[in-house]
């Protein structure tokens, strides 16, 4: 992926070390891809998986599969607040060492219970909900501001990597389905490999503490030594002073209650909505439920339905790459715009065709979700998750973080009703409805980034005064 700066990043802190941040994009790619991996492994594996808990009553099987679903990012919600509180006692590493330990229990997800299965799946959702939070937190504290930009966006990038081999393990569900298969246990195990690798990728490659920590516990010398082996040595005072500014507003970081003060609400309102239009857009939708949508699309034709989920999650895959050429020419601001706009319309389109069974029209709905995830990969996915921790301090990090997992275990515990109740239609339909409101805000509040550091772009929303800035030569003015 390229990594090309502007002339502002080109005047930041120049990186001696490249392969240790790569490390770090790593560790984030790591643990973001679980959480997409958790997203999607479940929609092809629900038939033998009920089968193997012999729950085969379709109503059963949906209070199930919506319970099974919607504790996950419940646990999510409770992961992140429990991170807040760990994080004042444990460095950002710690912490994340943490989560990885907490997700090992996953492993209890291969009982053929469903009560057990939804108990540790709650306790992956601790796991998780943690892990997104002080990623945040600790991506913010130790990428270099030269790569910010792009290497922000490796949390997207984990994500749809995460949903295409959720989607594809699907594949073997193809020889290995129904009653006796152990293909489910197999799928259920990967979050824990998952968070093996990334902590032995972190002690072995990325063995660093957030150095604002470690100087308000004293490790002075510590912390240096950190930003001596990343930065180039003419810019390690410049960086480590930033450092000593960081850890002396920690030390002075108000309550959590302050959250909604003037200078950093308008912040917190476009993160909140943002990972609401991520939930709520439509494509998660598509992402936890690709296969029983394919399913009553198709009358239960197992090979269609599993070969149209796998080209959605190899589609979204293939997209993320081109991301950079276009974050580089359009910045966040209009990628969210485009985005939002692309899906609202690929929505409608799937509402006005939900009506029909035809096969061709089962190929048409087919293709526009393709194209709701491949918009989706290029946009809604890493961009949200990236001007979460850009444009707010930690406590509104994870006050928008929470909010993000309530709303996915609403969306994962009412879709199966929604379905039930108004179809395809009226749920897609709602979906559109949610981006235009998103496009509507996004207009107004959502700030072009193109030309700005990490830092002025923060500053650019905590201003009540006219912001210039030259791009190409021309000079633009934006009201903050």
């Amino acid at each position: 992926m390229s990594l090309k700066l502007s002339e502002v990043e080109k005047s930041l802190p120049a990186v001696k070390n490249f392969p240790r941040v790569m490390m770090m994009c790593f560790n984030i790619v790591l643990g973001s891809m679980n959480l997409g991996y958790v997203v999607t492994y479940l929609t092809l594996s629900a038939d033998t998986m009920f089968a193997n808990l012999n729950i085969h009553s379709k109503s059963d099987q949906k209070f199930w599969l919506s319970i099974i679903n919607g504790i996950y990012p419940a646990g999510c919600a409770v992961g992140v607040i429990l991170g807040g509180f760990i994080k004042k006692k444990l460095t950002n590493k710690q912490c994340l060492h943490l989560a990885d330990f907490i997700g090992l229990f996953s492993l209890l997800t291969l009982v053929a219970n469903p009560e057990v299965i939804a108990v540790f799946r709650f306790v992956l959702g601790l796991a998780n909900g943690m892990s997104s939070y002080i990623t945040s937190l600790y991506l913010k504290s130790m990428c270099p501001e030269r790569y910010y930009r792009q290497i922000s966006m490796f949390y997207g990038y984990g994500l749809t990597t995460g949903f295409m081999i959720g989607q594809l393990m699907g594949l073997g569900y193809l020889t290995m389905n129904g009653e006796g298969s152990q293909w489910w246990r197999i799928v259920f195990s990967v979050p824990a490999i998952i968070f093996t690798l990334r902590s032995s990728n972190i002690l072995l490659f990325f063995n660093y503490d957030s150095p604002e920590q470690l100087i308000n516990l004293g490790k002075v010398s510590e912390a240096r030594k950190i930003i001596e082996e990343i930065y180039a040595p003419e810019d390690v005072q410049r960086v480590y002073e930033k450092y000593q500014n960081i850890a002396e507003d920690k030390k002075n970081e108000k309550s959590i209650s302050t959250v909604f003060q003037k200078t950093g609400r308008i912040p917190l309102v476009i993160a909140i909505l943002s990972l609401l239009t991520q939930m709520w857009g439509g494509s998660y939708s598509v992402l936890y439920y690709a296969a029983q949508i394919f399913k009553v699309l198709s009358d239960n034709q197992l090979d269609i339905t599993t070969y149209y989920t796998i080209c959605i999650g190899i589609a979204g895959f293939v997209a993320q790459f081109f991301l950079p050429f276009l974050q580089e020419k359009l910045g966040n601001r209009y990628i969210l715009l485009l985005g939002s706009f692309l899906i609202m319309l690929l929505d409608i389109i799937v509402a006005a065709l939900a009506s029909y069974t035809e096969y061709d029209i089962l190929f048409a709905t087919f293709i526009m979700l393709i194209l709701n995830l491949v918009v989706f990969s290029l946009s809604i996915c890493p961009v949200c998750w990236a001007i979460v921790p850009q444009l707010n301090d930690a406590n509104s990090t994870f006050v928008s973080i929470t909010f993000r997992w309530t709303f996915q275990a609403i969306l994962v515990i009412c879709f199966p009703y929604m379905q039930a109740g108004i179809g395809i239609y009226g749920s897609f339909t709602i979906f559109a409805l949610e981006n235009l409101f998103y496009i509507t805000f996004a207009y107004f509040f959502i700030f072009d980034n193109r030309g700005l550091s990490p830092q002025q772009y923060f500053e650019l929303y905590r201003k009540p005064i006219t912001y210039e800035k030259v791009e190409n030569g021309t000079q633009q003015t934006q009201q903050a």
